[in-house]
């Protein structure tokens, strides 16, 4: 799927490149004046809209994704605090093990 947004996406360069060389030729091999050099500009009007929309189109959907990642970080550090909070209720135990097995061998110590 990546490859073929990267085969479209060098192939629309390619075609706007040629393009813009094509109109380079016919407005600039017989005029000089400011009025062709114009209309040579204007004439990428609808490719910088088109540009300017995919752009922001790409911003849209690389908020979305952020905002999927977000959500999956936060379930993931909720799943952490409760494996964090089983870990200390495991170790609290073993410390009320450990101190009743000082106290049983200080007993049998005493002994």
């Amino acid at each position: 799927m990546k490859r073929r947004w990267t085969v479209f996406a060098i192939v629309a360069a390619a075609v706007s490149l040629m393009c813009g060389a094509f109109l380079s030729f016919l407005l600039t091999r017989n005029a000089t004046h400011a009025a062709a050099w114009s209309g040579f500009g204007d004439a990428f009007g609808v490719l910088n809209t088109l540009f300017s929309g995919l752009a922001f189109a790409g911003v849209v959907v690389a908020l979305y994704l952020q905002m999927e990642e977000l959500a999956l970080q936060r379930q993931e550090m909720k799943d952490s605090r409760e494996e964090l909070a089983k870990t200390a209720a495991a170790q609290r135990e073993q410390v009320s093990l450990i101190a009743q097995q000082l106290g049983l061998a200080a007993k049998v110590s005493e002994v």
